[in-house]
């Protein structure tokens, strides 16, 4: 009997032993695996740490020709896209004559489309399933002057237009909050310029773009000025440091897409708007998307609050000033309740709208 439970005791122990071994691989097969997952998503935090540095003092890192200035471009799971037509055969697998150019905001990459919302795939992802567009995704220096950006995008679209593998029919644009306007500049020059691609634009979606400027920046414009204003050289120095603060962000204080907005005038003066008309596509549909905050989209703060980095009257272009006004038709002003500025980026409501009105078919939630 002795025995018995000698061999009894030993077989536990194997057993033990077994199951802690195999504890042991299945521990180290969870730490390889998140290792590699972070491994694998570091590449694109650094990018997007990068991005942001230039959001905020871009227009000095390309002055400086610093190499972590962002050279425009298209850019295809964080590759940049030759715009050779050899080069964009190798990297688009299935390429159409209906092209998607999304456009990100203020301190970001193509990355944010994916970044903080609820869908697994981008507009870009879901309008290749579904409707055959080839998507496009931008990156650049969101800290230029916006008008810069928009010659920059207006040029690029030119040399996509010529190493494009099939002649392109159409052309639609996603563009999220600064990017709105530097598509909007784009269109702007690409008019005056007669690009050969502006009459190839269907469709622009502006998801809380600030057309008439921003107010968190005229906040920082009057916060500067009254520490410039004291008579200390702490405040003052702060007030210098603030002003430090990128052209983009400068212009995004009135909303401007123009050389002639800030050529010429102080960026730092006090609430002065200098923003001139910048026409619409004539031959283009143009779509505001707004995010509000509460769930009734119809509350009275929504007025004046919205996301609430984008008040509704900036993301619809209306001001109390006729002539500054923008002639957006005013059926295609959208808003969404319970959504941020961020979210609205990548949600699937806002892929429904834009879904319909690239399938040419009426659906609203909210006008």
């Amino acid at each position: 009997m002795g025995v018995n439970m000698i061999v009894a005791q030993d077989s536990c122990n194997a057993n033990q032993e077994e199951q802690l071994e195999i504890k042991s691989k299945n521990n180290s097969n969870v730490l390889k695996s998140n290792v590699k997952s972070v491994t694998k998503s570091f590449p694109k935090f650094v990018e997007l740490g990068t991005s942001v540095l230039n959001g905020v003092i871009g227009d000095y890192l390309e002055k400086e020709n610093n190499d972590l200035r962002i050279k425009m471009g298209f850019y295809y799971h964080n590759k940049p896209v030759k715009l050779e037509t050899d080069s964009i055969k190798k990297m688009y697998s299935d390429i159409t004559p209906k092209i998607c150019i999304l456009i990100h905001g203020l301190c970001a990459n193509e990355f944010e489309w994916k970044l903080c919302g609820t869908e697994d795939k981008d507009y870009g992802e879901r309008l290749q399933e579904d409707l055959g567009y080839t998507p496009l995704y931008l990156r650049y220096n969101s800290g230029l002057h916006i008008s810069e950006n928009g010659k920059k995008l207006s040029k690029i679209i030119s040399s996509l237009i010529k190493a494009y593998p099939v002649k392109i029919d159409e052309i639609i644009f996603i563009c999220h909050s600064l990017g709105g306007l530097v598509t909007r500049s784009a269109c702007n020059y690409g008019k005056e310029n007669d690009a050969d691609w502006i009459n190839k634009v269907k469709r622009l979606f502006f998801l809380a773009s600030p057309h008439l400027g921003a107010p968190f920046e005229r906040f920082g414009n009057v916060l500067t000025y009254v520490l410039k204003a004291i008579n200390n050289p702490v405040t003052q120095l702060v007030g210098d440091i603030i002003n430090l603060r990128s052209n983009a962000i400068k212009d995004l204080r009135y909303g401007y897409i123009k050389d002639d907005d800030w050529k010429g005038y102080d960026p730092d003066e006090l609430l002065k708007d200098n923003r001139n008309d910048g026409s619409l596509l004539t031959d283009a549909e143009h779509y505001n998307i707004a995010a509000s905050l509460t769930e009734n989209p119809e509350h009275p703060l929504n007025k004046y609050v919205g996301d609430p980095l984008v008040p509704l009257y900036s993301a619809f272009g209306k001001s109390k000033k006729m002539e500054k006004n923008i002639t957006f038709p005013k059926e295609n002003n959208i808003v969404f309740s319970k959504t941020g500025h961020i979210k609205i980026a990548n949600c699937n409501e806002v892929y429904k709208q834009i879904y319909y009105c690239c399938n040419d078919q009426s659906y609203r939630l909210i006008e």
